[in-house]
């Protein structure tokens, strides 16, 4: 190995070692920082709704809300891909977990979006902070990316290959024919 050789391998390497330092330091804090962020919005919405009096604050579907929303907020930082593979034995063994209580109030299907956004952020924190899944989703987004833009792009290309080859068909049977006229003239 010539000195540019191992120059190059030693860039490489640092590059690699500063893209794994990245991901598993500022990167981790930063998705999380912004997820949380965006559930204390949501949270505001909640409680937005029972000060404007469209539920009130002792309305269970209300405290059951701000409780998984508080509880997305307490363990985002802890939400991962393993862990839920990991937890999902133990949970389906669990008698029924308690869903979102029914409310009388016109506001359950906000309340139930809230949640819903909630859960969004959570599962989008977990593949943003997931290496493995990041990969996974280049591996995957590539093909489909190639298969949608050469979806759209072979009719454009069938249609000017025809163009083209009917172009060319017509220049050789006019080039054939004075040929063959020039030929007969000369006879």
């Amino acid at each position: 190995m010539n000195q540019a050789e191992v120059t190059s391998v030693l860039h490489i390497f640092i590059g690699l070692i500063v893209l794994v330092w990245f991901f598993y330091g500022p990167w981790q804090y930063l998705v999380v920082d912004g997820v949380r962020q965006r559930l204390f919005e949501l949270r505001d919405e909640l409680f937005d709704l029972a000060r404007a009096g469209e539920i009130d604050f002792a309305d269970p579907a209300y405290c059951y809300a701000r409780k998984r929303i508080n509880a997305n907020i307490r363990f985002a930082h802890k939400a991962s891909v393993w862990r839920v593979i990991a937890v999902r034995h133990i949970v389906n063994e669990l008698p029924n977990l308690p869903d979102m209580p029914n409310t009388r109030a016109e506001c359950g299907t906000k309340i139930r979006k809230l949640l819903r956004q909630s859960n969004v952020l959570i599962i989008g924190s977990m593949w943003l902070r997931s290496p493995a899944l990041i990969l996974l989703t280049g591996v995957i987004a590539l093909p489909v990316a190639w298969i949608l833009i050469l979806g759209d792009i072979m009719p454009i290309l069938r249609a000017q290959y025809v163009k083209f080859t009917s172009t060319m068909t017509r220049e050789a049977m006019a080039e054939k024919s004075s040929v063959t006229k020039s030929w007969t003239w000369q006879s």
